[in-house]
Parts: structure tokens; sequence; C-alpha cells
């Protein structure tokens, strides 16, 4: 996860350098710094299919038991 620092004087200034108005340049930076807040707990596509990977693997690995205890029970009851 990211972590995003936002420079609002900085940004003011740079808006304000192109010519954007003080007022309009204030409200741009509060929007920019409400999305900058909104966006933390964002995380990457490679992070996503890490954690997929992991639980396939782990899916695979119950699968593989609950094949093992069907074969258990099977064998259990066949020598009733």
């Amino acid at each position: 996860m990211a972590n995003v620092t936002f420079d609002r004087h900085r940004y003011i200034a740079r808006l304000k350098q192109g010519g954007v108005p003080e007022v309009q340049a204030d409200a741009f930076a509060s929007q920019a710094k409400a999305l900058a807040a909104a966006t933390k707990d964002l995380v990457s596509g490679d992070y996503l299919d890490a954690k997929l990977a992991e639980l396939h693997v782990e899916n695979q690995q119950i699968r593989g038991e609950m094949h093992a205890m069907k074969a258990d029970l099977i064998n259990g009851w066949l020598a009733f």
C-alpha cells in the first residue's frame, strides 16, 4: 500500500503560478488532499495477484485434505 504525501501549500503555489486564482487553487487543493486520503488503502494489481496465488495454494491444500478425509470415511464404511 502506497503512502501518498500531499504538500497543500506547494500545490496551491504551482496552480497560482499557472494562472489559477487563489480561491480556485485552494478548492482544487482541498479536493486533491481528500482524494489522496481516500486512496491511502489502495493496493497494486501485483499485490492482489500475489494474494490470489497464496489463496489458490491454500485452497488446493484444503481440497487435498478433504479428498484424503473422504477416502478415509469411505474406507471406514467399507470395513464394516
